[in-house]
C-alpha cells in the first residue's frame, strides 16, 4: 500500500504471537498471558457485581522491540 515501516508509521501487537517473527518487518509485540488476564478480568467482573473488595494486581507484561516500530 505504499506506506514504510516503521519509518512513515510504527505497528505494535499484543499477546504472545508466534507469526510476528514471521512477518516482514517482524512485528513488535506486548507479551503477555492473555488466558490468565481474560480470567482475572472475569473473576474481577463477577466480585464488583457482588460489591466484594477486589486487589488491583498488576499484569506481568514484557515489550519485545522488533522492526515494526522506531526507536528514537
Amino acid at each position: 500500500m505504499g506506506i514504510l515501516v516503521p519509518n512513515e508509521v510504527s505497528v505494535a501487537g499484543f499477546g504472545e504471537d508466534s507469526f510476528a517473527v514471521l512477518s516482514r518487518p517482524k512485528l513488535t509485540i506486548v507479551k503477555m498471558n492473555l488466558l490468565q488476564n481474560a480470567v482475572k478480568t472475569v473473576k474481577t467482573l463477577f466480585a464488583l457485581m457482588r460489591e466484594e473488595a477486589v486487589n488491583a494486581e498488576k499484569e506481568r507484561i514484557e515489550l519485545i522491540l522488533r522492526d515494526s516500530v522506531m526507536v528514537r
